[in-house]
């Protein structure tokens, strides 16, 4: 029989993935048109939402592809405080859900060291490196170190050079920093705000 009713949609993972809302998305295809001072904005205001949300991952790895753009785009210190700021919520996500997956828990992990590399601070990424091969010597008292880190796909990383757009430094407009303090601020981030104040200051002095 004919109901009036309009049907209720079931919306699945892919299709969240693909929508019209997903800023992730949005960002991803604004990145890839080359207009990295909205695409960078759009991370960051995914990133921002999703931290409010309480889906910390997601948010981490919006704040890295916002950092990825600066780094393209020459605005090294930029990318530098982002990564950093990514690498900081993948570790916290490390712990927050180790008693409830080992397996998400080492995941987090790589991608903390990934992004303190790219951040520059080896000495922290070497932190984390030792923290995941503490923790992998637990999961077999068959396997040593070096085997239960290739059972689980760590993978040692180094600093890579970036490949810069060719239009060369993308100069940062009032309103992407302001995003980025945004998003800083929803992190209470305050080490981090201090990075991004001198930043502000030497872009206000190289105009």
């Amino acid at each position: 029989m004919y109901s009036a009713e309009p049907k209720k949609i079931i919306k699945t993972w892919s299709d969240r993935l693909t929508g019209k809302n997903n800023l992730w998305l949005e960002a991803i295809n604004t990145e890839d048109d080359g207009n990295f001072q909205q695409a960078t904005m759009l991370y960051l205001r995914d990133a921002t939402q999703c931290w409010d949300a309480g889906l910390k991952a997601r948010a981490a790895l919006s704040c890295s592809c916002a950092a990825s753009c600066f780094m393209r785009t020459n605005n090294l210190k930029l990318g530098h405080i982002l990564y950093a700021e990514a690498a900081l919520m993948y570790e916290d996500h490390a712990q927050t859900v180790l008693d409830r997956s080992i397996r998400e828990s080492f995941w987090a992990l790589q991608r903390a060291y990934e992004n303190y590399i790219l951040s520059g601070n080896e000495e922290k990424a070497q932190e984390i490196f030792m923290k995941y091969a503490s923790l992998s010597m637990r999961i077999s008292p068959f396997f040593g170190k070096e085997e239960a880190m290739k059972v689980l796909g760590f993978k040692e990383a180094v600093g890579k050079s970036v490949n810069l757009h060719p239009a060369g430094q993308m100069r940062v407009s009032m309103e992407l920093f302001e995003s980025v303090e945004k998003f800083l601020e929803t992190r209470r981030s305050k080490s981090r705000l201090d990075d991004l104040d001198e930043a502000m200051v030497q872009a206000e002095e190289a105009k």
